[in-house]
């Protein structure tokens, strides 16, 4: 049973066990490239002794075509299970950022040295100036680049 009392050496285990799976997938892409780019190899070979030297039937040409294409399904798998892998280093990295306090892709750098996250801010200022959650968030978005299209949140109107 493991110790789960200390999150950073948790988040610091299961980082470095992903990046074990992510270097184990590397190293399966790469053994089934070269398995594909041999069976392609194969096939053109068998094609030449099947009909160019006619030392074969033509239906031998079918085994290494039914294995690359076999490969192929396969590739997909593991580049798959790879791309997975590396998701979820980078999720573990950005959780150990977050639990030592590092600044993430989610903090606001501000002119001072000081940086504070949105909801930070928010929770500070909302009291106090009406509809500032609305505001506050859609500008940090438009600022970071990614406000939705046809978000519920609107400016109030003016009364007259």
């Amino acid at each position: 049973m493991t110790d789960h009392s200390n999150p950073i050496e948790e988040y610091r285990s299961r980082l470095d066990g992903r990046r074990d799976e992510v270097r184990s997938c590397q190293r399966l892409d790469q053994l089934v490239a070269n398995l594909r780019l041999g069976a392609a190899i194969g096939f053109f070979a068998t094609i030449w002794v099947a009909f160019g030297a006619r030392a074969l039937s033509g239906w031998w040409t079918l085994l290494p075509l039914a294995a690359f294409v076999a490969l192929v399904v396969y590739h997909d798998r593991v580049y798959r299970m790879g791309r997975r892998a590396n998701r979820a280093v980078a999720f573990y990295e950005r959780g150990l950022a977050r639990v030592e306090d590092e600044p993430g892709p989610e903090t606001l750098a501000l002119s001072s040295p000081m940086k504070l996250t949105s909801m930070q801010l928010i929770s500070t200022f909302s009291a106090k100036v009406p509809c500032l959650n609305c505001c506050l968030l859609r500008e940090l978005d438009r600022a970071r680049g990614n406000w939705p299209i046809g978000s519920a949140c609107r400016p109030l109107a003016r009364k007259s």
